[in-house]
């Protein structure tokens, strides 16, 4: 603890390496989780490729397999819970079909796809040529490949901004404290800066094992706890003048 004070005191820097070691750390964490719920969900979708593919296009429509219904449904674990379902569908039974009324879902219509995210709809037109399972398979091991990385980059990114945010309105904060006490004099902006930035990775950090043990914490506390450690810095080095 030592250490940390003597940091936040007379170090180097503004704390940025704290925020970056958590947003990495937090990153690597959810990426983990992904990739085993991937490899849970990997022999599903290559079941609903046998049941599916291949499929045929031409003009816009599918041309094979004709005047065919077939629903697969992945399965997503328990979300909020309850155990939810992706379905799959392929229906190329007639060229006037209803857009599905769905929450979640691939549908695939005789001229267009459907894709549902909860409140979002995406409709995709079909493009001329084959797809087979062996060329799907291709692609999902290529968006195996890529899609990590790019996620872990935007996620590390994310986090970051989100908590230099947050050490921002927390030094705009700590200065109007120390106004309000016209000792604006005795800590500076680098300081706190240092300060803030260690009050937020920490809190940050348990914020996120709270959140994988089913605990949230919402960021109104986040805020008020590490108001509370600023402010009993602040109180403490007052003291000390």
């Amino acid at each position: 603890m030592e250490k940390i004070i003597n940091y936040i005191k007379q170090g180097k820097g503004l704390g940025f390496l704290f925020l970056l070691a958590t947003s990495v750390l937090m990153t690597i964490f959810i990426m983990l989780a992904c990739k085993q719920v991937y490899s849970q969900l990997y022999p599903q979708f290559m079941s609903a490729a046998d049941e599916i593919l291949p499929i045929t296009v031409y003009n816009g429509k599918i041309v094979s397999p004709e005047d065919t219904y077939k629903r697969i449904d992945i399965k997503l674990g328990m979300i909020d819970g309850k155990s939810k379902g992706f379905p799959v569908v392929l229906d190329t039974r007639s060229d006037n079909v209803d857009m599905p009324q769905e929450e979640l879902g691939l549908f695939i219509m005789r001229d267009v796809v459907y894709v549902f995210m909860k409140d979002q709809v995406q409709r995709i037109p079909l493009q001329n040529g084959e797809l087979n399972k062996s060329m799907f398979e291709e692609q999902l091991n290529y968006l195996q490949e890529i899609m990590p990385l790019v996620v872990s980059a935007l996620l590390v990114v994310l986090f970051f901004c989100v908590s230099l945010i947050k050490v921002l309105i927390l030094v705009f904060i700590a200065l109007i404290m120390l106004k309000l006490k016209k000792s604006e004099r005795v800590l500076t902006v680098d300081v706190l800066m240092r300060l803030s930035a260690i009050a937020i990775a920490f809190i940050e950090i348990i914020w996120f094992l709270l959140n994988c043990l089913g605990f949230p914490l919402l960021w109104f506390y986040q805020f008020i706890i590490a108001l509370l450690l600023i402010w009993g810095f602040i109180c403490k080095e007052l003291k000390n003048v």
